[in-house]
């Protein structure tokens, strides 16, 4: 489904509190897809499960907490040491914090 371009070094973050290698240099967004690290979030009306969608900006579908900040994962690159958090704590909670 996804292919890189270029070799791109793996950096550590740590998403809910667990170790991940993603590909630095990408989008957060991006990354995730790759990773098959998916739902991002979980909806907090129907908890529905949430991910990327426009991977512009436009949407809000991608939130994640990085570094205890909530932004939008398409438009921050990867860097190494990233503290990661779901809306929810982790992919599988539907119940929002």
């Amino acid at each position: 489904m996804f292919r890189f371009l270029d070799t791109n070094a793996q950096v550590e973050v740590t998403l809910d509190g667990e170790s991940l290698d993603l590909p630095a240099g990408i989008s957060l967004a991006a990354a995730f897809i790759a990773a098959g690290q998916t739902p991002m979030g979980h909806s907090p009306v129907s908890h529905s499960p949430r991910t990327a969608y426009c991977m512009m900006g436009s949407c809000f579908e991608c939130v994640i907490e990085v570094d205890g900040v909530n932004q939008r994962a398409c438009q921050i690159e990867v860097v190494q040491g990233m503290c990661l958090r779901r809306p929810g704590g982790t992919a599988d909670n539907g119940s929002q914090s």
